[in-house]
């Protein structure tokens, strides 16, 4: 099959030309392009491609708008954008953040040749995919599109408010906090669902740093936040019989590897903390996504509740790709854990369930 990139731009000329740039490299990929953010979106629904580049300042809907409803639809592809009004010294910064890969307009033909052959050549290591866009990389694109905006973070159910005007970061508050506290609070989070609104409200400025130096300043405090909870976190005499408990906990998902069809399976706190997780598909990590399925399973017991159905006990998401199947322990069970199990489309899944269900009071005995 072959690989196709789709290059999202408004000036017309522009993408036409660098389409013909790029036609002695048909035999590697294919190149769509198109000049507004709905016609990229309706692309992007009808097929699948390898990599999106897509202009962030665009008349009506922008990049920014691209980048959401992708993530929405859960894009799984590489992702670059393209500014014209970043400088040389603030690609660098935020390429040494490692938040998204941007291209400053104009660019050398060549180069932007070598780097989608590059893109597309596996040995050349991993390419920037949507999985890593993240908070910081939604603000890093709303500073290039030079706007005022509202981006609203929910974490389930409480509100956060970044505030920018022209680009910079101008205020925000979460709970409590206002301004950089709250800022470097939702960045050490990232998380929750993302909103991003024209900024409508007059706001009281009290962030004065230019965008690029603050954000390295936030990294900084969370980078010196997460070694210093390392540091304690080794500190404590309790941490070798965590370790323990782990390793017997993975041990235990070891007998859910015979299953066919089996990808990945992990037990978790009800609040989504992992305590262990296996996985024979490297694509899979559920020490990083753990607590986004038992986000999605904690809101299926509280949707069960409140129609009189009672918390529910398991829940299956079947994908094109997959299988994912949770199991609570019961909420008046001993010790409240989940399970999940992730299974390719052809697995077992009565299987799985019924191994899992089994292993309920084995796991019970061990986190006890």
């Amino acid at each position: 099959m072959i690989n196709r990139i789709l290059l999202v731009d408004d000036e017309k000329s522009f993408l036409e030309g660098l389409k013909r740039s790029l036609n002695h490299l048909s035999n590697i990929f294919k190149t769509d392009i198109c000049d507004s953010v709905n016609e990229a979106i309706t692309l992007a629904g009808t097929n699948e491609y390898n990599l999106i580049i897509t202009d962030i300042r665009m008349p009506n809907k922008s990049g920014l708008d691209l980048l959401l409803h992708l993530k929405a639809i859960n894009f799984s592809g590489g992702i670059k954008v393209m500014s014209a009004y970043t400088t040389e010294e603030d690609l660098k910064k935020i390429r040494d953040l490692g938040i998204i890969d941007v291209i400053s307009k104009p660019f050398d033909l060549k180069w932007f040749q070598d780097m989608l052959v590059n893109f597309f050549d596996k040995e050349s290591g991993p390419s920037v995919t949507f999985d890593s866009i993240d908070l910081l990389s939604v603000m890093q694109v709303i500073n290039l599109d030079k706007k005022s905006s509202e981006l609203h973070i929910d974490i389930n159910g409480k509100k956060g408010i970044i505030y920018f005007h022209g680009g910079e970061i101008i205020n925000a508050k979460y709970g409590n906090l206002t301004g950089e506290d709250a800022v470097l609070k939702l960045t050490a989070l990232n998380k929750g669902i993302i909103t991003v609104k024209s900024s409508k409200s007059k706001v009281k400025k009290e962030i004065k740093t230019p965008f690029a130096k603050f954000i390295m300043e936030v990294m900084k405090k969370i980078d010196e936040f997460r070694n210093n909870k390392i540091e304690n976190k080794n500190k404590n005499p309790l941490i070798n019989k965590k370790k323990e408990e782990k390793m017997a906990l993975e041990t235990i998902l070891e007998d859910l590897k015979a299953i066919k069809g089996y990808k990945a399976s992990g037990i978790m706190t009800f609040t989504g903390d992992v305590l262990a997780n296996d996985s024979v598909d490297q694509k899979i990590d559920l020490a990083l996504t753990g607590a986004t399925f038992n986000d999605i399973f904690r809101s299926a017991h509280e949707a069960s509740e409140k129609i009189g159905l009672e918390a529910c006990k398991e829940a299956t998401i079947h994908t094109p790709k997959g299988i994912v199947f949770m199991l609570c322990s019961g909420v008046q069970a001993k010790v409240h854990f989940h399970m999940i199990g992730i299974l390719a489309t052809d697995g077992n899944l009565a299987l799985m369930k019924m191994s899992m269900e089994k292993l309920v009071p084995t796991i019970t005995n061990e986190i006890g």
